[in-house]
């Protein structure tokens, strides 16, 4: 119990009503609920000072871009990485990337650095070029905000992810040919460096503005002190479904792990299918199902693509590390050299003609499940690969490949739109109007199989899209 009365400064403890007080005199009840919004006051107050103070002796950040060197224009994307900004430096009007990445201790910058500095030591004209690293610092709130800051080339085009969601239709196998190859150079030059890059994927490869590729992303990169093929090891790291068997396996790997990355690429441009869209992991399937490669370029490779870079892609997408081409010895390949022809029709075209004709022809033919019900009703409606998948269905089932979606009952179905008279004559009318409901029934067949393909591969998209 609080002690009651007058005390001289005119405040009054107690629950009591005071006396009435003389004139002049102020009385405060010191109650609990009195006591506590003084503190509240009080602490409020403190805290207004405090910011008061911070925003009258707070410093300014003296990076380059808060010293108007560079305008921010636009945001290209984010991510958990942080933020990609397209910028002008104002000198002289260049446009470059800016790469933003949030700083929550001091001693991460230099590991963030790290990719900047190995952006210093590679000059290769398919990588993507490096211009200027520096800290830039945040002071709007009460704690100050540290972002790590890389410049880099602005490749206007996009990325080659892009490309293949978009343009997938109007490829050629000497455009693939042509687009890997300075692909191909650029990991050559990196692992002539002893350099892995551990994150190469679709994504990760840059289009220029004179339409040549940028390999870019270096924060995953290590360096190997072997120089040969050997394994080393290393942390986990990159984008699972681009991982080689041996990154899931086990912590030691090396140099075919990036060419094992490379085949995940190449076969992304051979099929136009993200390895995000297939039914699991390359790289688990393929320890699980050594014939799973050769299954998924049979149900799904553009009839397009000549023998060569089938092979190659095999070689690349092998199980067993030492089985995959270094990429020396893949640029070496007569694949690549200019006398060596390649097709030019666009795949789009051959997308369409496998879509509207026979069935019984395209079985006979040795794509007939990748130009079938792989790719029907695709056309226009590309989209990023989807309907692409699923094609072989029965292959990846084991089952015959005349008996998957297309040519089921091909050949019973000829056989059954035959009809004969009782001297043995054929009756033409009847066969050709069988014919004729046989193809409608087995195009709606393709069409809505094509849109369930469509509608899960869209929903693998959106749970392994990174």
């Amino acid at each position: 119990m609080l002690p009651c009365g007058i005390v001289e400064g005119g405040i009054h403890f107690g629950r009591d009503v005071p006396p009435r007080s003389e004139p002049g005199k102020v009385i405060l009840v010191m109650s609990y609920d009195n006591i506590a919004a003084l503190s509240v006051i009080l602490s409020l107050s403190i805290l207004g000072a405090i910011y008061l103070w911070k925003i009258c002796t707070r410093r300014r950040c003296l990076c380059r871009v808060c010293q108007n060197q560079y305008r921010q224009m636009r945001l290209i994307g984010s991510g958990g990485y942080g933020s990609v900004y397209l910028v002008e430096r104002l000198h002289d009007g260049v446009q470059f990337v800016s790469k933003k990445i949030l700083v929550r201790d001091i001693t991460e910058v230099d590991e963030y650095s790290k990719e900047a500095k190995e952006l210093v030591t590679l000059r290769h004209r398919h990588i993507v070029s490096y211009e200027e690293d520096f800290v830039h610092v945040e002071y709007g709130a009460l704690e100050p905000k540290t972002y790590f800051i890389i410049v880099m080339e602005y490749c206007p085009e996009g990325d080659l992810k892009e490309k293949i969601e978009q343009d997938f239709c109007s490829f050629t196998e000497e455009w693939v040919r042509t687009v890997f190859a300075q692909l191909l150079q650029a990991v050559q030059y990196l692992h002539s460096k002893n350099v892995i890059h551990r994150d190469l994927k679709s994504q990760n490869v840059f289009l220029a503005e004179d339409g040549h590729v940028r390999l870019g992303d270096f924060g995953l990169c290590r360096h190997t002190r072997n120089p040969a093929l050997g394994s080393a090891t290393f942390s986990h790291a990159g984008t699972d479904c681009y991982m080689a068997p041996e990154m899931l396996n086990s912590s030691r790997y090396g140099k075919p792990a990036d060419m094992w990355s490379m085949g995940c690429v190449l076969y992304e441009l051979c099929t136009g299918q993200f390895m995000w869209e297939l039914d699991g992991i390359l790289g688990a399937m393929v320890m699980a199902d050594t014939q799973i490669v050769h299954k998924l370029l049979r149900a799904n490779v553009v009839p397009a693509v000549g023998n060569a870079l089938r092979s190659l892609l095999r070689r690349l997408l092998n199980a067993k590390p030492e089985g995959r081409p270094t990429a020396t010895t893949c640029i070496r390949k007569k694949l690549f050299k200019k006398a060596s022809h390649m097709s030019r029709e666009l795949f789009g075209d051959q997308l369409g003609d496998g879509s509207q004709g026979d069935v019984g022809d395209r079985d006979s033919s040795p794509q007939g499940a990748s130009s079938g019900s792989g790719r029907a009703g695709q056309g226009d409606g590309l989209e990023g690969g989807a309907g692409i998948a699923s094609a072989g269905s029965g292959l990846l089932s084991g089952a015959h490949p005349r008996q998957g979606t297309l040519g089921g009952a091909t050949d019973d179905s000829a056989d059954a739109c035959s009809e004969t008279t009782s001297g043995g004559e054929e009756v033409g009318g009847g066969r050709a109007s069988c014919a004729t409901s046989s193809d409608e029934d087995a195009a709606l067949q393709r069409t809505e199989s094509a849109l369930a393909r469509k509608r899960a591969q869209r929903r693998r998209r959106r749970t392994y899209r990174r």
